[in-house]
């Protein structure tokens, strides 16, 4: 079982493609396969969507022993995450 994250942060692509390729250049850095540092958890979530179709590639990362989340994603998700959707009431931030 893996832990619980403690710090979540997120990367927002243009494009799939340009977020693949990030990925494909973080997955192989030096710095990401030392002893420090290493993926715990892949889960493209692209390929097999959450429910409402929400698409993110995430990684549990362990860097220097803490649990990190890693949400990659392309702008237009982030867009789209921030449209209200018809029917459901519209949160309003005091």
């Amino acid at each position: 079982m893996v832990p619980r994250d403690l710090v979540r942060g997120s990367l927002v692509f243009e494009t799939i493609d340009a977020m693949y390729s990030g990925l494909e250049i973080l997955m192989e850095s030096e710095s990401l396969n030392r002893v420090s540092a290493h993926v715990l958890e892949y889960s493209d979530r692209f390929l097999k969507p959450l429910p409402g179709n929400y698409r993110d590639v995430q990684l549990l990362l362990r860097l220097w022993g803490f649990v990190i989340e890693l949400q990659c994603t392309v702008r237009a998700m982030i867009s789209a995450m921030r449209q209200p959707v018809r029917g459901q009431p519209v949160a309003v931030g005091m």
